[in-house]
């Protein structure tokens, strides 16, 4: 499950997480959010996943690293609209 939610805390995304992982069987959660201009990720992973070597720590490792390779195409881009 990938959802984005408006405007909560780090907290809030966390136990909102928690709370979908409580009611879900089996899979993996990464919610996001933006607050105060800051945006803010959590993955989780149910136990049954765990075992079978899922990681939710890798999850977003491998999230920010994709959205860093974004950032950079969009100021790469960005600088050659500008110059045109």
């Amino acid at each position: 499950m990938v959802y984005k939610v408006e405007n909560m805390d780090m907290n809030s995304l966390r136990n909102l997480g928690d709370e979908i992982k409580s009611k879900l069987g089996t899979g993996v959660i990464v919610l996001s959010s933006v607050h105060n201009g800051k945006i803010s990720f959590v993955s989780m992973v149910t136990k049954d996943l765990t075992d079978k070597g899922l990681h939710a720590g890798n999850l977003i490792r491998d999230i920010a690293k994709s959205l860093a390779v974004v950032a950079v195409v969009v100021q790469i881009w960005h600088r050659l609209v500008v110059k045109t």
